[in-house]
């Protein structure tokens, strides 16, 4: 085998070895801000098959300098025994276009179910995104444990517990919902599914329950993410004015005062409230951008 592509080889195990021991902190609900930025800055790593991002290389040579040489000798290997190509090519603009949401078309929604009100929906998805904040601050997951479907309530209640396990506590505060919008909706015959486009500014960042001193991020910096959301319910379930409400009271299906047990089960007749067969829950949450 050729010595330059075994080293090569080598130093890629190696990176991979590397990487997933290092420790990358993500926060907000879900670990969806990354606090490995600059403060000061508002970058975002950014990787291309022609190069390597100073700004990157600059943060492994100030935090991880071991992983930094890793990736400079396998960069250059890489160069070194790539093909050549018989063409060369202008290079491409390579930043992401910004994320322009389009208004979906809900016509087949309302005509299934009339009572369904966009705006109505979106104040109650804001509404829901601020209770979630909220009760990962407090640590108290249970309490939105209605509004996420099994899987996605289970990672989010694990991550938290790393938190509650460290004695840290990452706090979200001065939320401003800038925009939402429902940009897709379909039915599969099973289920109505509905994508929301959110986009907010935050103040995000971890402290020490003892100390309350900040290790991760920076209490003054405003941090503007985009996500979209994805909710699903059960798609012969029709809007019923009483019932659409976020912040839950009572069992949609015996009317007690709920009391909701760790598999989202109501404690008095054993309906799981937060399979989506009664109301629209959270399935989902892809993070667009960070600035």
């Amino acid at each position: 085998m050729n010595r330059g592509k075994f080293l090569l080889k080598i130093m890629l195990c190696a990176l991979f070895i590397f990487l997933i021991q290092v420790d990358f902190t993500f926060a907000d609900v879900g670990n969806g801000v990354s606090h490995n930025e600059d403060p000061s800055g508002g970058g975002s790593f950014d990787f291309s098959g022609e190069g390597i991002d100073l700004w990157f290389l600059f943060y492994l040579l100030r935090e991880h300098p071991i992983l930094a040489v890793i990736v400079i000798i396998a960069f250059f290997l890489v160069k070194k025994f790539r093909k050549p190509t018989t063409t060369t090519t202008r290079p491409q603009n390579r930043s992401r276009p910004a994320y322009r949401p389009v208004a979906a078309n809900l016509s087949k929604l309302k005509e299934k179910d009339p009572l369904f009100s966009d705006e109505l929906f979106l104040s109650k998805v804001n509404n829901m995104f601020i209770q979630l904040q909220q009760a990962w601050m407090d640590k108290q997951w249970n309490s939105i444990r209605p509004f996420e479907t099994d899987p996605l309530f289970n990672m989010h209640h694990k991550q938290l517990q790393s938190y509650i396990d460290q004695q840290r506590t990452n706090v979200v505060e001065n939320i401003a919902i800038l925009d939402s919008k429902i940009v897709r909706y379909e039915n599969d015959g099973d289920h109505d599914e509905i994508d929301v486009y959110l986009r907010v500014r935050i103040n995000d960042y971890v402290i020490d329950d003892h100390t309350k001193k900040v290790i991760k991020g920076n209490p003054n910096r405003d941090i503007y993410m985009t996500y979209i959301w994805t909710l699903i319910r059960k798609g012969n379930v029709v809007t019923e004015e009483e019932k659409e409400q976020y912040e839950v009271t009572q069992c949609p299906n015996c009317g007690a005062n709920v009391s909701i047990n760790a598999s989202g089960q109501c404690e008095y007749c054993e309906s799981v409230i937060s399979s989506g067969e009664y109301n629209w829950v959270l399935s989902k949450i892809k993070i667009v951008s960070q600035e």
